[in-house]
Order: structure tokens, then sequence, then C-alpha cells
């Protein structure tokens, strides 16, 4: 499998994280960051801007009074996004050696909110320093553990670890300790886990094409009252002209439409 991992370095600390969010969109937030080596555990709570959903809530337990945040009914202490992150780095910083994050599905959502808040407090470049790359649990599992009734977490630890699981899902530090607990249970080895790992320019590689492709996609929302079988606007657009193309487009082709500066590359909310 190859996940540009070449230059990635072998000798490395495997690390397991899981986020609480307030959903899976781009404008959602982190409400919990939680990590596990072996038994040293990182978890901080982050008061969300916004309120949290009522689905998000009766998935996860997490509720919103005020300035407070409670999980399960009880008021926990929370920190900005910024100094979760940094607390993160240092948490991560102590182990003296690359990481490699392990997350369940981790790709699909957890990856991006972690690389997007890094970017955002410009801490992009220091997690590079210390963590190397990501691996996605849940397509690693599928290979070398074939045949399960199913891959969600919850249901794949009580098949692998027992019926009796004391454990709460959707609780960040405890998804974490039941994912490293699977890996222990069936002595999954550090080679497997490198060999799923993709890095850290890969998944940022990956990401920003995503979001690339979610502006052609407004773009081409924006147009499409103008888009007819061969114009040259339909050109344009499937050719991938970026955005100031096509104001020049608008401006020379269709005056009496919609003026360029309504043409967006962000939704509206």
């Amino acid at each position: 499998m190859d996940h540009n991992n070449a230059a990635m370095k072998r000798d490395f600390i495997p690390v397991f994280f899981d986020l609480e969010r307030t959903g899976h969109y781009d404008w959602d937030e982190i409400l919990r960051i939680g990590a596990i080596h072996k038994d040293n555990i990182f978890c901080r709570y982050i008061l969300p801007t916004t309120e949290i959903p009522p689905y998000v809530s009766e998935l996860t337990r997490f509720t919103k009074n005020g300035e407070q945040l409670l999980h399960r009914g009880e008021v926990k202490e929370t920190t900005t996004l910024k100094k979760a992150l940094e607390n993160l780095l240092e948490y991560l910083e102590q182990f003296n050696k690359p990481v490699i994050m392990i997350g369940h599905n981790c790709f699909t959502y957890d990856c991006r909110f972690i690389l997007r808040g890094l970017r955002q407090y410009g801490l992009l470049n220091q997690f590079t320093r210390i963590v190397q790359g990501f691996t996605d649990s849940l397509p690693l599992l599928k290979k070398y553990l074939p045949g399960k009734p199913s891959y969600y977490l919850k249901l794949l630890a009580v098949d692998i670890l027992g019926p009796n699981l004391d454990f709460m899902t959707h609780a960040t530090d405890n998804d974490a300790i039941i994912l490293v607990s699977i890996f222990r249970k069936e002595k999954i080895k550090r080679i497997q886990i490198f060999e799923f790992a993709r890095s850290i320019k890969d998944a940022l590689k990956k990401e920003d094409g995503r979001i690339i492709a979610k502006k052609n996609l407004l773009v081409r929302k924006a147009l499409q009252p103008l888009i007819t079988t061969g114009s040259k606007l339909t050109k344009t657009v499937e050719e991938g002209q970026n955005i100031e193309s096509l104001k020049e487009f608008l401006e020379a082709e269709a005056p009496e439409g919609p003026s360029p500066d309504t043409v967006s590359t962000s939704p509206k909310f």
C-alpha cells in the first residue's frame, strides 16, 4: 500500500487519538482532543463558540450551558482550541521520537479537523517536526482482522474485548483506550501500523484537493444558470479555470447576468 510513506522513519512512537466535534462540516468545532501512548493519557476540552446540535448531544452526551461545557451532566474544565493544540504538541514532543498518530476512520474527519486547527493558529510546522504521519485503523483492521460482523468501534470492541466491556464510547480518551486495547489484544505490530501510515504531506495534499474541489463545485452551482452545452463558460469550468477567469468571462459574456461580485467560493451560513 503506497501512502507516500517512503521518507517516514520506521522507528516511531504510536499515539492513539480521537476527537469529539460539534459535527462533521467544515464550520463545526472540536469539543475534545484525546490521545494515549501506553498508559500516558492526554485529554483537553474546548468550549465551542456555537451551540451543540441536539443530535450531537444525543450521540456524544456533550451539552453547552452558557459558558460551560458539560459531558454526561458533569461540568468540564475547558480551554481554547489554540491552547489545547499547544498542549497536544507538548504531550507529543515528550516522546523524543517521530510520532505516528492512529485513529479509527480518522482520515474522514479527525485528521482534517486537527490539521485545520494547526494551520489556523500557525502550529503546523511545529506539528510536522514531531508527527510524521497518520494511520487509519479502519482499513488496517479490515485487512488484519477479516470477517468481523462490524468494524464500528463500539461493536468491534465488544466482539474482541468481550460483551461486558465497561468503556464509554464517544468519550474521547476512552475511544482511544478502546482502540489501543484492540491493538494489544490482537497483537497488531508496528510494521502493520506503518504499512497504513500516510505522511503529513500526503494528508495535507488530499485535504487541499478536497477544499479546491468544494470551491469548484460552489462556483459551478453559482454559474449553473449560465451554463449551456458547448458554451465558452462550460469549457472554462471543465478546464478548471480559476475564479478570476470566471469573473472575466462574466464581465465579457454576461453583462445582464449576475455581477461577478456575487460569485463566491465559500458557502453562506
